[in-house]
């Protein structure tokens, strides 16, 4: 027992404090002091304890599960973020952006309002991150802040170089250690934004993204926030499976998360200004074949193979963030309709737009809904529309087996109002219980918009 004492680290330490060695290397070691700051510790660390306790038994007896749901569901938002209304970032618009630049401006936006905000991860510093979006474009540099231009890097420049190492910090590979010490940051009163690259490595974070992340405001009655912000890129094409994978599934039945995934240039923006005011932890998938504002498409034609590319993910960006929880940007109806529901999400949502453009030429009115938030569920627009069309397609690129769509499945069938109108079974789009394959197979994987259109005709057979 003594010589595993006298392993410890920290008991060397003070050993080798206490030396003449150190003495003559002149480090002075103070008793006094020390031991004066270990009772100031243990002081602290008991009133963190008692406060804890008395948080805990607030939740305890009647009303326990109720005020445990209301932590882990309710919208908690950092007095910071409740107001924007004076709060302006010039240009107030950029023109003709793509989802790349929004999460670019959103970064540079939220680390100028919030000094408490930091940024880790593999590659975000230095190179700007592995997808140029933690950096800004040549253009603005240029125009708006030209005392970087020399530190201008490939028409890009990393934001590392306005906001420094302390702030925007390159990891090494390593999402354990990447993970713990956000959860580190967010208890010592930081925001940090995390971006692990890419989402099919998320597992790589073990229990601190599983079990210490999502458990904290509860486990402490709500004393401890969690402010984390996990970023997720993910989506099929020329990737391997572990680049493209898309992991929402396995929390889903996660407590203490909100889950969301944007599709929109403007909700790229606003959902992580939302996701960084949130006191919870939110995981943010993006789809990284949106960066650019392109889609790409694959049909069979006269028996050929086609690809067809559509630059259409670009739009006026505006820099005013919305103040409202992240919670609260649910699901977005992409595209009115009155025969059938399909939802989406992602890239997913512009292949159903465009089978819904296919469908409109044979007199099929669809309605697209695009699901920003998984969890919590925005169960009140699902149930209406379903309740309006009176028939359901679920599309999703993660396997049908029990994936996303299986809660939205069950949120229709729990629902009189929804379930009543469906006339014919729902369907769901997607892979089979495999792994995506190697390029350029994916779009064998991943709904295409003639399978789409197909099982929505499908639907609108057997209805009427």
């Amino acid at each position: 027992k003594k010589r595993r004492y006298l392993e410890d680290p920290l008991v060397r330490m003070k050993i080798f404090l206490m030396s003449e060695r150190a003495k003559r290397l002149g480090i002075e070691w103070n008793k006094e002091k020390d031991d004066m700051r270990a009772r100031e510790i243990e002081l602290l660390v008991i009133g963190v304890a008692k406060k804890t306790y008395a948080a805990l038994k607030e939740i305890n007896g009647a009303g326990a599960i109720e005020k445990s749901v209301e932590l882990n569901e309710k919208s908690f938002v950092d007095e910071k973020y409740r107001d924007f209304s004076t709060v302006s970032f010039p240009p107030e618009t950029i023109a003709d952006s793509t989802p790349r630049d929004a999460i670019n401006f959103a970064h540079y936006d939220i680390l100028t309002h919030d000094p408490r905000v930091v940024v880790m991860g593999e590659d975000v510093g230095a190179a700007g991150s592995v997808n140029l979006a933690v950096s800004l474009p040549e253009e603005f540099i240029k125009k708006h802040l030209p005392k970087y231009e020399s530190e201008i890097l490939v028409q890009h420049l990393p934001q590392q170089a306005i906001f420094g190492k302390n702030r925007i910090i390159d990891t090494p590979l390593d999402e354990w250690g990447i993970m713990g010490h956000a959860i580190g940051w967010a208890m010592a009163g930081f925001r940090p934004i995390v971006e692990i690259q890419y989402s099919g490595f998320v597992y790589g974070c073990g229990d601190h993204v599983f079990v210490e992340l999502p458990r904290m405001r509860q486990r402490s009655g709500g004393l401890v926030k969690m402010p984390v912000v996990v970023r997720l890129p993910y989506g099929g094409g020329s990737y391997i499976e572990s680049h493209r994978e898309f992991e929402a599934p396995a929390f889903m039945n996660l407590p203490g998360f909100v889950i969301v995934c944007p599709s929109t240039v403007q909700d790229f923006y606003d959902m992580l200004w939302a996701a960084v005011a949130s006191d919870k932890p939110v995981l943010f998938f993006e789809d990284k074949n949106l960066y650019r504002g392109e889609v790409k498409f694959k049909y069979v034609i006269d028996g050929k193979e086609a690809e067809i590319r559509k630059n259409i993910v670009r739009s006026d960006l505006a820099r005013r963030p919305a103040a409202k929880p992240i919670e609260d940007f649910g699901i977005r109806i992409a595209r009115e309709g009155r025969d059938v529901t399909i939802t989406a999400y992602g890239r997913l949502v512009y292949s159903c737009l465009e089978a819904a453009d296919m469908l409109e030429k044979e007199g099929i009115s669809a309605e697209v809904l695009d699901i920003r938030v998984f969890a919590p569920l925005d169960k009140e627009t699902l149930i209406s529309s379903v309740a309006k069309t009176g028939g359901l397609v679920i599309v999703q690129e993660e396997p049908v087996f029990a994936g996303t769509g299986a809660e939205i499945a069950a949120t229709v069938y729990e629902n009189q109002k929804s379930f009543e109108r469906l006339s014919v079974p729902l369907v769901r789009v997607g892979p089979p219980r495999c792994y995506n394959p190697p390029p350029p197979d994916w779009h064998h994987y991943e709904p295409q918009p003639d399978r789409i259109a197909n099982a929505v005709k499908e639907i609108v057979k057997n209805k009427s």
